[in-house]
Formats: structure tokens, sequence, C-alpha cells
């Protein structure tokens, strides 16, 4: 027998039986090498992204087959997926995992800068993993049952596939993610069969906006410290008194010369956040931004889905400065300003509400909330 299987083998039979959530098993074994763009390098620690404990907890959940993460983008989701990875080969003994995403090089560059160096630094896998480096392919490392590969239909025939993670699932083309969950082990009597779904929004009603939606819903919630009310971190809405909660600033006559571009270090300094219940004002700290996390908690919208598929929805204000939200909406506004939104182009402002918002492309609500997004000082 192959070196490999038989050291998996020695390794199923002495570990003991580990119960302890998978955070917990990550802040353990899971060391992140430098370069990481927003998670620091050293020890995986969830205090820094703790809106993905519960995540990780539905995927160590028997009950539940499929998780989806309806999210902003660069909010760790992708470590959260290699890091169940590392998980899942600790303890799979038959079945294969498939990672894809939307194309081969950019799979590829993800397995081979990303995903494998986090294996192989993981402590958990240091007795399984192969030592040849012949066997660590581009697309494949057949000792650990491991495949990575693009969204093609041709990717997915003829293997049967025990956990699919698919990544970056708004770039897929339309019914490529059917075609994934299609090659899970769905035989009845084993329901091991596990999905993560991951992506930020694309269009409401494509492939992954109807998946989110059979889900429970699940919006992460923070609470107010001032009136200990709970409610999902905004952009900026109106509220039925005509005032508005969420991401407020401030642009008053001069912030926008004759060539259309706004002053925006000044209207940074105006930037705040204003809760919903009691129009409490916030500005933003890394201690605020770390109370929000830590108290916070995901509310189901969907009670009756099926208990099978969980899905939750997390946006960028927990994680980025909001005065550099500012500075990215601003700019996007400045191109898109004084022409209708195409819906059939690259839009910045669009981007931005799928990329940071989390808010699927609506060209009606984004033109809306454009309109809405300032308040004019009052001389």
């Amino acid at each position: 027998f192959p070196v490999t299987i038989i050291r998996r083998i020695a390794n199923d039979i002495l570990r003991p039986i580990d119960i302890q959530p998978m955070y917990q098993w990550a802040n353990d074994n899971i060391y992140l090498p430098p370069g990481g763009q927003f998670i620091p390098s050293g020890w995986f620690d969830i205090t820094n992204s703790i809106y993905l404990r519960e995540p990780m907890l539905a995927l160590q959940d028997d009950i539940v087959r499929k998780v989806i993460l309806y999210k902003s983008s660069q909010m760790g989701a992708t470590l959260l997926s290699h890091i169940y990875i590392a998980w899942l080969l600790t303890r799979l003994n038959t079945g294969w995992i498939q990672l894809s995403n939307s194309i081969d090089e950019v799979a590829i560059d993800m397995a081979k800068h990303k995903l494998y160096p986090l294996l192989k630094n993981c402590k958990a896998l240091k007795d399984i993993l192969p030592t040849d480096e012949r066997e660590w392919t581009d697309t494949k490392v057949e000792p650990l049952k491991l495949y990575v590969n693009a969204s093609n239909s041709t990717d997915f025939l003829g293997k049967t596939i025990q956990y699919a993670i698919c990544d970056e699932v708004w770039q897929w083309r339309t019914g490529a993610l059917q075609e994934a969950l299609l090659r899970l082990n769905i035989a009845a009597e084993h329901k091991k069969d596990k999905a993560l779904i991951i992506s930020r929004p694309n269009r409401i009603g494509d492939d992954i906006d109807r998946l989110f939606s059979q889900g429970t819903q699940e919006y992460l919630h923070v609470l107010c410290d001032n009136c200990n009310q709970y409610f999902i971190p905004a952009w900026h809405e109106q509220l039925d008194d005509g005032g508005q909660h969420g991401i407020i600033f401030d642009i008053g006559e001069g912030d926008k010369d004759e060539n259309g571009h706004y002053n925006i270090p000044k209207i940074q300094k105006t930037v705040r956040y204003v809760c919903k219940h009691c129009k409490h004002i916030y500005k933003y700290s890394a201690d605020l931004i770390n109370r929000w996390n830590t108290n916070g908690k995901y509310i189901i919208t969907n009670p009756n889905a099926d208990n099978t598929i969980r899905s939750f929805s997390f946006n960028s204000l927990l994680r980025h400065n909001w005065a550099d939200l500012v500075r990215e909406y601003l700019q996007g506004k400045e191109k898109s300003e004084g022409s209708e939104i195409d819906k059939n182009r690259h839009n910045d402002i669009i981007t931005f509400y799928s990329d940071r918002l989390c808010r699927p492309s609506d060209d009606e609500i984004i033109q809306s909330s454009m309109a809405q997004s300032v308040r004019k000082k009052i001389s």
C-alpha cells in the first residue's frame, strides 16, 4: 500500500474522538502563512472573524446538507473553505472532496498559493499529507482524495463527490452550480454528502440568489449599545418618519467641484452610523467593530426553510473601515453620475453594492439608495 494510505489508516485508528467545534480545532491546528490580506498571519483566531463561527458549526451539523455563504467580498469565507477542507481531511475515510472555482486558472492559483500552504502548515495533518511533491498536482492530490477544478461541466462528469466546495459562484455560468451539486453522493442511507457554496450576490433570481432563498436566510444582526435592540448593518436606508439610518455622511456646498469630483477627505470626516431603532450615532472604531462582532447574532428570516439548507448573509460594514467604503462609493458615484445605469455593462456602483453591501443588483433599489445617500448640511 502507498505510504500515505498506511499513515491515514494508522491515524484513523489512533486518533481520539474529537467533538470540539471546528473553530476551536482551527485555533489549535491552523497556522496561516504570511501574506493574508485581511486576517493576520499566525495561528487562526476566530475572534478576527466571529461571524464565521455559526457557519462553521453548521458545517459540522450532520443534519445540514448545504451551507450557503451569501456575503460581501474579502470577508474570510474562502479561508473558511480551506479550513473546512483541512478539518475534513483529518476525518475523511472514503469519498472525494471537490473545490471548484470559476475557471481553471483561478482554481489552480488559489490551490497553489493559499490552500496547499495552509494544508502543509496544519498541525493535525502532518502525519497524513503526501511527502512526495509530485503528488501535489495543479488539479488533484490523489492520496488525499482532493480535486481542484473549474466550474466547467466536463469537470464534474464521472466523479462521485462526497463534499463539494463551490467558491465565487457569481462568476459561474448559469446551471453550473446545479451540475456541481449533482455530483454529490446522494445515497439516502449515507447522508454524509455536504456542499459549501460561497458567493457574493450578482443578480436577483440567479442560481446563487435562488439557493440562498431556499435556505434559512440568516442575516447577521448587531446589538445597539444604546437601546439594546438588534439590527442588520446597513449602508443607508429611509425610515418611515423620513429620517435615515445606517451609514450617513454629509456633502456640503463646495464639496464637489465643477468636474464632478468630490472632496473625499473632507466628506470622510463626517461618516457615522445611525441606529434604526433609537437613532444613536456611532463613529467607526476597532473597539466598536469588535463589540458588534462579539455581540452579534444570526437571525433566521425564513423559518419554514428545509432544515438541511442553512444560508447566511453578512456584509463589509462588520470588517472594513467605513471611511474607506465611503471613498470607494463616491469614486464609483463620480463615474456613474449623470448617466443611467446600463444593466448590460459593468458599473462601479452596482459592483460596490454587490461586493461591499451584499446586495444583488437591482437598478431601482440602487438608484433610490444613491439618491438617499447623503444629507445636505443645513447652513
